[in-house]
C-alpha cells in the first residue's frame, strides 16, 4: 500500500474515532460533543470529501463545524450550555467520596482550562 493511501485511511480512521467520542458526548455530561465533530470534519476534509460533506451538511452537526471553520467562533447559547453541563458535572464528580482528590483536582483544572478558551472565543461573528 502506498503511502499516500496509509494516510487517506489513518486521517479516515482518526475522524471515525473522533466522531464516535463526539456522540457519545451527546450521554455523557463531562465530555463535549462540538470539539470532536470539528476535529471529524478536519480530518474528513484530509481523508474523505464525502464524510466532510456530511457533516457540513448535517442540520445539527453542521453550523458548529461552519461557524468554527469561518469566525473560530461559538456561540454564546452553546458556551452558556457547555459552561452549565460541565459545571453539573464537576459538582456531581465532587461530592464522589471514590474519586481521589488529585484526580478531582485534574478534573477542576482541566474544564477550568476548557472553559476560559470557550469563553476567549467570540460569540457573533465579527
Amino acid at each position: 500500500m502506498d503511502l499516500l493511501k496509509t494516510k487517506t485511511w489513518l486521517w479516515l480512521a482518526l475522524g471515525h474515532l473522533a466522531f464516535a467520542v463526539g456522540v457519545v458526548g451527546i450521554f455523557v455530561p463531562l465530555l463535549p460533543t462540538a470539539p470532536f465533530v470539528i476535529v471529524a470534519a478536519y480530518c474528513y476534509s484530509k481523508g474523505s470529501k464525502r464524510f466532510e460533506a456530511w457533516i457540513i451538511n448535517h442540520p445539527k452537526l453542521g453550523p458548529a463545524v461552519i461557524l468554527w471553520r469561518s469566525h473560530r467562533m461559538i456561540p454564546l447559547k452553546a458556551k452558556i450550555f457547555a459552561t452549565s453541563m460541565t459545571g453539573i458535572s464537576v459538582l456531581w464528580v465532587g461530592f464522589l467520596p471514590q474519586i481521589p482528590v488529585f484526580a478531582k483536582m485534574a478534573m477542576f483544572a482541566t474544564v477550568g482550562v476548557v472553559l476560559v478558551f470557550i469563553w476567549r472565543c467570540p460569540s457573533k461573528i465579527p
